[in-house]
């Protein structure tokens, strides 16, 4: 396997020409073809995909507390956006993109360093022609719910960006 590098436009299922999948894509990342510089400035990565479905592993540490000592909320929210946007890249085709239109995130739990790793799952409820519908679920390792989101996504043509 060659050196992960950063990906870029020209990598992804939206690039002009592009005759990858969404899922293709994801599966690269997970295969480690590429990395995201978002991802590895929120130390995340995605470690599962199906269509509609994708499973994130994100550790929380210290550079993300507030300030009450507790791991910032945007990084949960980050990490949700980040599950529930690669679920829906999985359902693209070749040529498409996507970009978040609307997130609701909930905390429901703390999130400290001491957490250690959680998960992120990602999962599309309905997709439409150009709208996606997505919940998401950040949960410790012990299986405790910490935060819970839905979305909507938008479906961009290469065309079109």
């Amino acid at each position: 396997m060659s050196e992960k590098r950063p990906i870029t436009l020209t990598d992804g299922v939206a690039a002009s020409g592009s005759t990858r999948s969404g899922l293709e894509v994801i599966q690269g990342m997970i295969d480690g073809d590429h990395v995201s510089s978002m991802a590895t400035t929120m130390d995340c990565r995605v470690v599962e995909a199906e269509q509609g479905k994708a499973v994130i592993r994100a550790v929380p540490n210290e550079g993300f507390l507030n300030l009450h000592g507790t791991v910032h909320g945007g990084w949960a929210a980050t990490v949700l956006d980040t599950a529930l946007g690669c679920a829906v890249v999985t359902t693209l085709a070749p040529g498409q993109g996507t970009a978040t239109v609307e997130l609701s995130t909930r905390f429901l739990r703390p999130i400290f360093p001491e957490t250690g790793p959680v998960l992120a799952t990602g999962t599309v409820l309905n997709r439409g022609r150009r709208l996606v519908l997505a919940e998401g679920r950040i949960v410790s390792k012990d299986g405790k719910l910490l935060a819970q989101a839905t979305g909507t996504w938008t479906i961009l043509e290469a065309e079109a960006r």
